[in-house]
């Protein structure tokens, strides 16, 4: 006979066990909020802690839809509730039906005073901050090398334009003295690199987790930066000090890759625009020139006298042919012009140069522009006008190609 329990029997016995114990069916606990998420249901679930314990909170609809306030991460609440057990996961929690605030924990407090110490000292105005470069070729992002969020990036970047060059400076993004890691290469990013953007990255988290983005000396270091910064800390709803002082802030990292790189498609529409553009210009001024040249030659042979209609009708034509001189001289130095606009749009366009037989070569998300950069046995990436070749080096060679 097999006396031995299921897991979930074993947890359903403990749940009953927890909530019809009389002592633990309305229990008050006090301490400091984290974690905290309101689901799209209403429901609201979050961490209450202290210095020495955390227990898990579920807060759901019925009973918080009285609430007089809206709980934030870092506030000191009392809670009313029901100690349990969820059966699932086997994780022990609380079944709040009732809360109170106590005002912000300490960690708020600390966010709070430097935000307003910083502010009055003026590393938020927007006279501060830089503009984030249209067209880089080199960015420098700081994030945990081995995050979702460095990921996310390379990936955007990669899919938006292979021209740019993406250097992940691998940082520490929580814990004891990260902030002055990550400050350190932020220096190095600014001074040594020739980075045209730099990206803060980081993926969401409590308010303890995304400490580091809240010290003075990060922030500092941000504002000093002579490269534009861009943050991308934590999901949308989340902010940190790093957010306010930076040159722009992004909702998650994903968002800061697509605001650091154009997508070349949107490039290469925006030129057909322009060319358009300036066709359809130099078409309408052109008609409109040779109507106007039409309407002032038959006036003036219509107007005129019968006896002066010969003298008016040679200088109707020598009128005409002066004005449609002068526009045609008008017309060539436009379209030279806007030629030379549209030659040099092209050469912004890196499929045209690929167009005419060149190629770029990649190894991993880097760019081969010389020779050192491969050796044999490397497997690169060639990029053609039309597709792409995966090759591996069998020998490298300096000098020009016959030489």
């Amino acid at each position: 006979m097999n006396d031995s329990m299921s897991v979930w029997e074993l947890n359903e016995y403990t749940r009953n066990l927890l909530e019809n114990d009389i002592l633990l069916q309305m229990v008050s606990v006090s301490g400091e909020i984290s974690n905290y998420k309101r689901h799209s249901s209403g429901h609201i679930y979050f961490t209450l802690k202290d210095e020495r314990a955390k227990i898990n909170c579920s807060f759901f609809k019925n009973y918080n839809s009285t609430l007089k306030f809206e709980p934030q991460n870092g506030m000191q609440v009392t809670v009313s509730a029901t100690v349990s057990l969820y059966s699932r996961d086997g994780s022990y929690q609380l079944l709040v039906y009732r809360m109170a605030s106590k005002g912000t924990g300490l960690l708020h407090e600390r966010f709070e005073a430097l935000k307003a110490s910083l502010q009055e000292e003026g590393l938020f105005s927007p006279e501060s901050k830089k503009p984030i470069p249209t067209y880089p070729k080199r960015i420098a992002v700081l994030a945990s090398p081995t995050g979702a969020a460095v990921r996310d990036i390379i990936s955007v970047t990669g899919r938006r334009s292979k021209s740019v060059e993406v250097i992940v400076v691998p940082v520490p993004v929580q814990g004891e003295g990260a902030a002055a890691q990550i400050a350190k290469a932020l220096a190095y990013a600014d001074n040594v690199l020739d980075a045209d953007t730099i990206i803060l990255a980081r993926g969401g988290g409590s308010i303890e987790e995304l400490w580091a983005f809240n010290e003075e000396v990060l922030a500092r270091a941000v504002h000093a930066c002579k490269t534009p910064v861009i943050s991308g800390v934590g999901h949308e709803t989340d902010f940190t000090i790093c957010d306010f002082v930076a040159d722009l802030r992004a909702p998650t990292p994903s968002v800061a890759a697509e605001i650091a790189v154009k997508d070349v498609k949107d490039t290469n529409s925006r030129l057909d625009e322009i060319m358009s553009s300036i066709t359809r210009n130099i078409s309408y001024n052109l008609s409109g020139a040779k109507s106007r040249a039409e309407a002032l030659y038959s006036s003036a042979a219509m107007q005129s006298p019968k006896r002066k209609i010969e003298d008016a009708s040679r200088a109707a034509d020598n009128i005409y042919e002066d004005i449609i001189s002068v526009i045609e001289d008008k017309i060539s130095d436009s379209k030279a012009q806007s030629e030379k606009i549209i030659t040099n749009i092209s050469a912004m366009n890196p499929y045209n140069v690929l167009s005419r037989g060149y190629a770029a070569v990649y190894s991993g998300q880097k760019q081969i522009k010389s020779v050192e950069d491969a050796k044999a046995g490397d497997n690169v990436l060639v990029e053609l006008s039309d597709g792409r070749i995966n090759c591996t080096v069998n020998s490298t060679q300096k000098g020009k190609y016959g030489g």
